[in-house]
C-alpha cells in the first residue's frame, strides 16, 4: 500500500531538476504500472498513465502533477574549485546560503555567498545566481572538474521530516507531494468502476514554463483537466493576507485565477459539490500567486475546461516546504468521488 510520507521522502531524495526528470519518472512508473491499463512516455519525457471507463461516449479527464523540481545547472568551475551555477526555475537565492546540495553522481556540497555579493551591499531579497556558488570541498579546479561537470544539475539535499500534527517538511513538496497524491489515487481507483476516462500525466518542465503540460494535453485532448499542485498559504508569519486567508488544514484550494490561468467557475462549483458530499470543506480564494499546469492545459486543441486543485503549503520554493497530510488525503477523496460519479452535462 502506498504511503504519502514514504513517497515524499524517496522521491525528494532522488529528484532532478526541470529537463532531467528521469529518476523520478522511473520511480513513479514502477509504482503505478500495476494500477493502470497503459503507460507511455512522450518526447518531452511526460509519464502518461491511462485508465478507461469502458463507457461509450465517456468524457475524458486529465490530471496533471509535475515531476520536475527547482534547482540549478553547473555553469562553470573556477580554478579554486568553486562551482558557479544557473537557475532552473524560480529561486530565492538569499535564503539558500549554507544549504546542502547534491549532484547527479552523489557528490555533495553547500551553497555559499560570493564575496562580491556582500561587497555590493545586496540583501537576501535581491541576490541572484551570480552571488552564490557551491563548495564541494575541492582543493582546486582540477580536482573539482574530476567530480562535477559543466551542465550537471544541482538539487537541494535537505531531509524530508515528519513534523507535528501530521505535517511534512521537505525541500520538494512542489510538486512531488501532488505526484504522491495521484499515485495513491490510482491505487484507490484500481478496483473501482470509473465514470470518466482518466489520464494521469506526471509532467515535465513545469518550473521553466509549463512545457510538459502543454504538449501532453495536446496529445491527450481531454474534455476536462485538473492541475494538482502546491499553493501558497496566508497563515505564515510573513503573509499580510492581501490575497486571501488560505491555511493549512483548511482543505483543498480551488483557485479562481492566477497570473497563468483562469479556472472554470462551473467546474469549480462541481468540484466543491463533490467535496461537500464527502464532508470536505474547500477553500476558494479569488487569486493566488504563481501559475500551474492548468494554464497550459487550458489552451490545448480547441480549449479545455480546467481547474487547479491546490495543496496549502508554507515556504514554497525554499528548502523547508511544509504541508499537511490532512489536506492531501482530502484531495485524494475529492478526486476519487469525482471519478466514480463523473461530471454531469452543464449548459454554458
Amino acid at each position: 500500500m502506498l504511503e504519502l510520507f514514504t513517497l515524499q521522502k524517496e522521491l525528494s531524495a532522488i529528484a532532478a531538476v526541470s529537463g532531467r526528470e528521469k529518476p523520478q519518472r522511473e520511480y513513479i512508473k514502477e509504482k503505478v504500472a500495476p494500477l493502470v491499463e497503459e503507460i507511455t512516455i512522450d518526447a518531452m519525457g511526460n509519464l502518461i498513465c491511462h485508465r478507461s471507463s469502458h463507457k461509450v461516449g465517456a468524457k475524458k479527464l486529465m490530471l496533471a502533477a509535475h515531476m520536475d523540481v527547482i534547482g540549478f545547472y553547473v555553469r562553470s568551475i573556477d580554478e579554486e574549485g568553486y562551482i558557479w551555477i544557473d537557475d532552473a526555475g524560480g529561486i530565492w537565492h538569499g535564503a539558500l546560503i549554507d544549504k546542502p546540495v547534491r549532484f547527479p553522481n552523489g557528490v555533495k556540497g553547500t551553497i555559499r555567498e560570493a564575496c562580491f555579493g556582500s561587497a555590493a551591499g545586496k540583501t537576501l531579497h535581491n541576490m541572484n545566481c551570480n552571488d552564490i556558488c557551491v563548495d564541494i570541498g575541492a582543493e582546486h579546479g582540477e580536482e573539482a572538474r574530476t567530480m562535477v561537470s559543466v551542465g550537471d544539475w544541482v538539487c537541494f539535499d535537505t531531509p524530508t521530516e515528519q513534523l507535528l500534527n501530521e505535517r511534512i517538511m521537505t525541500p520538494y513538496a512542489d510538486d512531488l507531494v501532488a505526484c504522491g497524491a495521484l499515485m495513491i489515487l490510482l491505487e484507490k481507483l484500481k478496483e473501482k468502476e470509473l465514470g470518466m476516462d482518466l489520464t494521469v500525466v506526471f509532467t515535465t518542465q513545469e518550473e521553466v514554463g509549463l512545457k510538459g503540460a502543454r504538449t501532453s494535453a495536446f496529445g491527450v485532448q481531454p474534455d476536462y483537466a485538473i492541475a494538482v499542485d502546491v499553493t501558497q498559504v496566508d497563515d505564515a508569519p510573513y503573509c499580510n493576507k492581501i490575497l486571501g486567508e488560505v491555511a493549512m488544514d483548511g482543505g483543498p484550494v480551488l483557485r479562481e485565477r492566477s497570473a497563468g490561468e483562469i479556472c472554470d467557475r462551473i467546474f469549480n462549483d462541481q468540484l466543491e459539490a463533490a467535496a461537500k458530499s464527502c464532508g470536505i470543506q474547500v477553500q476558494r480564494p479569488a487569486t493566488r500567486r504563481g501559475g500551474t499546469d492548468a494554464g497550459a492545459m487550458q489552451l490545448a486543441g480547441a480549449g479545455v475546461t480546467v481547474a487547479s486543485v491546490g495543496i496549502p503549503t508554507r515556504h514554497i520554493h525554499y528548502t523547508d516546504e511544509i504541508y499537511s497530510m490532512k489536506d492531501v488525503n482530502e484531495i485524494v477523496c475529492l478526486l476519487t468521488k469525482l471519478l466514480e460519479e463523473g461530471l454531469p452535462e452543464v449548459a454554458r
